[in-house]
């Protein structure tokens, strides 16, 4: 069986309300004591499903994504560019960008895409790790997870 999704919201979609979604992906967060991502962008986007697959197909960013993070798609486009929810939040440059909440929906921070471009194309592990890192929600146990997860580094 194929893992778990760490998406609630995983298509781009101009009809969706995201306010409504981020209500019911916060309560999710707070009851998994998760750390939610909005990740902004639109199905024109081009870096958009690169952004993704990197989510989805580098093991120790889907896994850090699986154990800490729900992650919901928030669409900007001609049919719906989403103003008033976006209004609240810190400026986006480009796309796609990233928003973190905590499980009593604190934004945590917000995270231009192309800082987590790498120099050889597409994105830099090394910096989505790091961000989730900075993310990552305070837990019991993450003395013990921060060890493993540094000796699976080596």
């Amino acid at each position: 069986a194929p893992p778990p999704s760490f998406y609630t919201v995983e298509h781009y979609d101009w009809r969706r309300d995201p306010l409504s979604d981020l209500a019911n992906t916060i309560v999710e967060a707070r009851r998994d004591r998760k750390t939610v991502i909005l990740q902004v962008g639109g199905a024109w986007c081009g870096w958009c499903p690169v952004l993704e697959r990197t989510f989805k197909q580098t093991p120790r960013v889907a896994d850090a994504l699986r154990n800490d993070f729900l992650v919901m798609k928030v669409n900007v486009s001609h049919e719906n560019p989403n103003d008033r929810f976006l209004s609240q939040l810190p400026p986006i440059r480009s796309y796609p960008h990233l928003f973190a909440f905590d499980g009593e929906a604190n934004l945590l921070g917000s995270q231009d895409g192309s800082m987590l471009e790498s120099e050889r194309g597409g994105y830099s592990e090394r910096a989505i790790l790091a961000l989730l890192e900075l993310w990552r929600p305070e837990r019991e146990d993450a003395p013990q997870r921060t060890q493993s997860a540094q000796s699976t580094a080596e």
